[in-house]
């Protein structure tokens, strides 16, 4: 009896030294409520930091049934105000719940459709040598079809018709659906022929072959998604740099028109690689880029200095250093130095030009995440159902009302821990938010060292800070300092009248 009784009392101060350490300020009537109901045994397990959470989660589920049938889920926002103590949370809390939705769309809409593409692609290869006509590779390219249509399906339920042909991604859209078009036809025409269905000939032939080809466009999309950014960044570069490219190519054919009518005209008769102006130009190419061989296979500088200008050989060496010097070593590498310049560059403005462009889509997901925490800190919905079926702009309006309505000021704590959620700082960077600076963040965005920020403060700062320092960026800033010194010198300039007038 003693032994039930001291035990009944260890649980009683246990529970008690619980209802302690909660914050009674911050907890509302339900949640006291609700560990009124907790069994005991629950309660002293719940406050061991070694015990394992799988363990607690499996007593929950065997207890709840003996005591009221409680959801687990009634007590994650009240035992989150336990200071001091372990906190046992469930793994499929609200926030994670959105996380998760947002994984699966992003894997759904981004990762997935690559890697069917990619599959498509590597089956089309493997076709070529394996009997084309083969019914096989026909069921296989009307399955890839099908997941192109599924995908076309899912975004047009998500996003609407009018969203999907007329939205942001209008021009992408509209070439998926031309290749999916070209995907059902290919199909049809295919198994039409392999049915005997349609009479075969070179004209039939020819348009399944143009078809067939066509489907590797599709290839080009894939520079659509992020899995392969790196890639479309290399693209892009190289498109950008075809200009500088092309001048290149310019001032290297006159270098060499140049030189081969030096050549022509001295060594023409004599040696047969330099007998007319195409030949001349031709052979010097060679021995600036590939190798300097005559036709017989000996070395041509050779032949030159030792049998052709024997006499003049000393000068004949000279020159030969010299023009290869100033080619390869001079215009070879100022045309790689102008190139490399013109792609950062051009990678540079694009950047920015992207950074605008996506200015508000940004705004949106950063205020999106935000609302989503707070939502799970405040234990409030503060984003509608109908949220994802609106336009960018309705949705920023919907999320800076419920962010005003919340009241929500955040502090370096809560700061910080906002940064320990991968979704934030995922979505901060994929604004172009640096986040390798996170004990100075918070000090960055809090412009009056007050220690507290409000949302519209959070928000406003993280949008100004994407992307690189710019000369706009620094431009700004001093045309603000020197208007600072502006007005403290125009105080300082009335000062002395107002001591003036004080003492008369």
């Amino acid at each position: 009896m003693d032994t039930v009784m001291g035990a009944k009392l260890a649980l009683e101060k246990d529970f008690a030294s619980l209802r302690h350490k909660m914050d009674l300020s911050d907890s509302s009537p339900s949640a006291l409520n609700s560990f009124e109901k907790f069994p005991p045994s629950l309660l002293s397990v719940a406050l061991r930091e070694d015990y394992p959470p799988e363990n607690l989660e499996m007593e929950f589920a065997e207890a709840f049934p003996k005591h009221g049938e409680m959801p687990m889920q009634a007590i994650p926002s009240d035992k989150q105000r336990i200071r001091g103590t372990t906190v046992v949370m469930r793994a499929d809390s609200g926030f994670q719940q959105n996380c998760t939705k947002e994984r699966a769309w992003s894997f759904l809409t981004q990762t997935a459709p690559a890697l069917v593409i990619v599959c498509n692609t590597i089956a089309m290869g493997m076709a070529v040598d394996n009997i084309p006509d083969s019914a096989f590779w026909g069921v296989l390219e009307l399955l890839f079809a099908i997941c192109y249509l599924l995908e076309f399906i899912y975004k047009t339920r998500t996003q609407g018709m009018k969203g999907y042909f007329m939205g942001p991604d209008w021009k992408w859209n509209g070439f998926d659906f031309f290749c999916l078009l070209l995907s059902f036809t290919d199909s049809l025409l295919f198994f039409l022929l392999l049915a005997d269905a349609i009479d075969f000939s070179m004209n039939s032939a020819s348009l399944i072959k143009v078809l067939r080809l066509a489907r590797l466009l599709r290839l080009v999309r894939t520079l659509h998604y992020e899995f392969f950014n790196e890639l479309r960044l290399i693209i892009l570069g190289v498109f950008s740099g075809l200009r500088v490219l092309f001048w290149a190519i310019v001032l290297l054919f006159v270098l060499i028109y140049v030189f081969g009518i030096g050549m022509a005209t001295i060594a023409g008769e004599q040696q047969a690689e330099f007998s007319t102006l195409q030949s001349s130009m031709f052979t010097i190419f060679r021995c600036l880029t590939e190798g300097c061989a005559g036709y017989d296979g000996r070395p041509l500088t050779e032949t030159l200095r030792m049998e052709t200008f024997r006499e003049w050989a000393g000068t004949i060496m000279i020159a030969y250093i010299l023009v290869f010097m100033l080619v390869s070593v001079g215009v070879f590498n100022l045309i790689m130095a102008i190139f490399l310049d013109n792609v950062v560059s051009q990678q540079n403005i694009r950047k920015q030009k992207e950074i605008s462009e996506t200015a508000l889509k940004a705004e949106v997901n950063i205020k999106r995440v935000v609302a989503q925490i707070v939502s799970e800190e405040e234990d409030c919905e503060l984003i509608p159902e109908e949220f994802d079926k609106l336009d960018t702009r309705s949705q920023n309006k919907v999320l800076e009302k419920a962010l005003s309505s919340a009241s929500i000021t955040v502090t370096r704590d809560r700061f910080l821990k906002w940064l320990s959620h991968d979704d934030f700082t995922d979505t901060l960077e994929s604004a172009f938010i640096d986040t390798s600076i996170r004990a100075q963040l918070f000090d960055i965005l809090d412009a009056d060292s007050g220690g507290l920020l409000s949302i519209d403060e959070l928000i406003s700062g993280l949008m100004s800070m994407r992307g690189d320092v710019t000369k706009g960026d620094i431009v700004a800033i001093s045309i603000k300092v020197r208007y600072f010194i502006q007005l403290i010198e125009d105080l300082n300039a009335h000062q002395p009248k107002r001591s003036s007038l004080k003492q008369t």
